[in-house]
């Protein structure tokens, strides 16, 4: 399932119109995907927003001697490097590697990418044949707070971890495909001479792309490499634990068991979706909160400007409305502007931007 059949699945489920996701998935990649239900849409463009180096978690598999125009498996074959060239590779060169990706990093996205060039998305041109001019895909600055190495296996035999520390999984990603077998674009198997599989889990900001980054490390490697698996396992706040699966064919248990399945709560049925619902606010924990006496959350809800005291015995950072007979001229001096979840009541009824003071309603809720 794309990211938008995922949406459609939701709408349909659930009967509500205003239905969102907070960030697209390739094709081929499985894992958290948060979805946002009618008046929870109004809060995808904070569930990402502190910018933290570690905003999305991947756990991703890539083959080395072969590059492809998406990056992944599922592309048009580029090159292709003889076994001889990477079997040479082991553990320490492919961890210094993956090492030389974690931090502040300029970043070229991929040509199949939904970034957007002249109101169209890269990989819609991309599909059609179009060429993409080189200023359609400009380096990015991206954050990349670490990866580890999990295995390194050649023709399905695991390497030695013992030096690194790392130890190789149990089990084998149901994404590989078979030993030696790489689908090209046209869906014909072209046959590798041999095969070597690294995989590795990293920890990034919104807006890393980790097909560059198994771009970039087949490249340091000198072998070129092509993205053959991807699980999102964290998204924001949310992990795989607080994912359901969908009852799609692709995840039927009894056809093609998940990778990760056991991590997950469990598959949601339709008629039951409405019991993974979760409370909006819940997707926004770190940011600020401040509860409101009735008068100033009526004004809140109207929309109106008001002024606060900052409360310095408030947990979290709270801020609590100024009390009748409180001098509201004393509230929070240099308080830091900032959007700030909103209460009243115990209820979450919206996010406001406080500066100076002053609350200022931005996203009336209830």
């Amino acid at each position: 399932m794309t990211s938008h059949d995922v949406v459609g699945f939701v709408r349909r489920a659930t009967g509500v119109r205003r239905v969102g996701h907070t960030g697209t998935l390739d094709p081929m990649a499985r894992g958290v995907l948060p979805i946002c239900v009618g008046k929870a849409t109004r809060i995808i463009e904070f569930m990402d927003a502190d910018g933290s180096a570690d905003a999305k978690a991947y756990d991703c598999e890539m083959r080395l001697g072969v590059t492809t125009d998406t990056l992944d498996i599922w592309g048009n074959v580029v090159s292709q490097t003889p076994a001889d060239s990477f079997r040479r590779i082991d553990a320490d060169e492919v961890e210094d590697a993956l090492a030389a990706m974690v931090g502040d990093i300029e970043q070229i996205p991929p040509a199949y990418s939904a970034i957007k060039y002249k109101g169209k998305k890269l990989y819609e041109l991309a599909r059609r044949g179009a060429e993409i001019p080189d200023d359609a895909v400009k380096p990015r600055s991206v954050s990349v707070a670490g990866i580890k190495l999990l295995a390194l296996e050649f023709d399905g035999a695991a390497a030695d971890m013992a030096a690194s520390g790392n130890a190789a999984p149990d089990t084998a990603s149901p994404e590989m495909v078979a030993p030696g077998m790489v689908p090209s674009g046209g869906g014909v198997a072209i046959r590798l001479p041999g095969f070597a599989t690294v995989r590795f889990s990293v920890s990034c900001s919104k807006g890393t792309y980790v097909r560059s980054i198994v771009r970039d490390v087949g490249d340091a490697l000198g072998c070129g490499a092509a993205m053959s698996a991807l699980t999102r396992t964290k998204s924001g706040v949310f992990t795989l634990g607080d994912a359901y699966a969908l009852p799609t064919r692709e995840c039927a248990e009894d056809e093609n068991p998940c990778h990760y399945r056991n991590l997950l709560r469990g598959t949601i049925a339709p008629e039951n979706i409405f019991d993974a619902l979760l409370p909006m606010d819940s997707a926004i924990p770190s940011m600020p909160s401040i509860t409101l006496a009735n008068a100033e959350a009526r004004s809140f809800k109207a929309g109106m400007r008001f002024r606060v005291a900052q409360n310095q015995a408030g947990q979290g950072g709270d801020v609590r409305a100024a009390g009748e007979g409180q001098d509201r001229a004393s509230a929070a001096a240099g308080f830091r502007a900032e959007f700030t979840r909103v209460y009243a009541g115990g209820e979450f009824i919206g996010i406001a931007k406080i500066e100076g003071g002053i609350v200022k309603p931005y996203k009336v809720i209830a």
